[in-house]
C-alpha cells in the first residue's frame, strides 16, 4: 500500500454489559502500536450485530484502504497493514474453509478490501443481522460474483474467538445461526446446487 493513500481502520467495539473493557483497550492499544501508516480511527461501539456495526463504519469511512478489526483482536505484526491492503482483493488476516462448499473465506475478525472493492461489492446485507453467521460468507460470496481475488493476509495476530458474543444463551445463538443459514442457502441457492 502507498502510505500516502489514506486508511481507515474500523474498530468494532462490542460490549454492551462493559465486562470486555480491558481486552478492548489492549486490542486498541495493539492496533496502535503496529501501525505505522498514516489512518483514521473509526470508532464503532454498540451498534446491535456485527453487520450493522461492519455498516455503520464503512458508512463513516473516508479512506482509500478499510480495514475491520474487531475488539476481540491483539495485533502482533508490524506488517500488517501492509498484508491487509490490496487492490481488487478481499483479504482476510487467515483464510478458513467454508463448511457448505470447502472454499477458503477470510476470517472475519480482521478484513479488509480497496474502496473500489467496496464500491463495487456494497454494504454487507442486513437481512443478516438479526440472525448469527452467515453474513460474512454472504459478503464473500458477493466478492466473488463481482470477480474480486480472496486473499490471505498472513497476519500475525491473537483472536480470542468469539468472546464478544460469550453472553449468548447456547440454543439462543443456535437459534440464530439456524435462521441465517437457512436465508443464506435460500439466496445462494443457484451457486450451492451441485453440478
Amino acid at each position: 500500500m502507498d502510505t500516502k493513500n489514506h486508511l481507515s481502520i474500523i474498530f468494532l467495539d462490542y460490549d454492551p454489559d462493559g465486562i470486555n473493557l480491558t481486552t478492548t483497550q489492549q486490542s486498541l492499544a495493539s492496533i496502535i502500536s503496529h501501525t505505522q501508516a498514516n489512518y483514521e480511527l473509526v470508532h464503532v461501539k454498540n451498534v446491535k450485530g456485527f453487520v450493522c456495526a461492519v455498516n455503520e463504519g464503512l458508512r463513516r469511512a473516508t479512506g482509500d484502504y478499510l480495514i475491520v478489526v474487531a475488539n476481540d483482536v491483539m495485533i502482533l505484526d508490524s506488517d500488517w497493514v501492509e498484508k491487509m491492503t490490496h487492490d481488487n482483493a478481499l483479504v482476510g488476516w487467515r483464510l478458513t474453509p467454508f463448511f457448505i462448499t470447502g472454499e477458503l473465506r477470510p476470517d472475519f475478525a480482521c478484513w479488509g478490501m480497496s474502496r473500489s472493492v467496496f464500491e463495487a461489492i456494497g454494504y454487507m446485507d442486513e437481512q443478516f443481522k438479526d440472525g448469527y453467521g452467515f453474513d460474512d460468507d454472504d459478503y464473500v460470496f458477493r466478492a466473488r460474483e463481482k470477480g474480486f481475488a480472496i486473499i490471505d493476509g498472513k497476519v500475525t495476530l491473537q483472536h480470542l474467538e468469539s468472546l464478544t458474543y460469550r453472553t449468548v444463551f447456547k440454543a439462543e445463538k443456535e437459534a440464530m445461526t439456524s435462521r441465517n443459514e437457512t436465508l443464506f442457502r435460500e439466496k445462494w441457492a443457484s451457486k450451492l446446487q451441485k453440478p
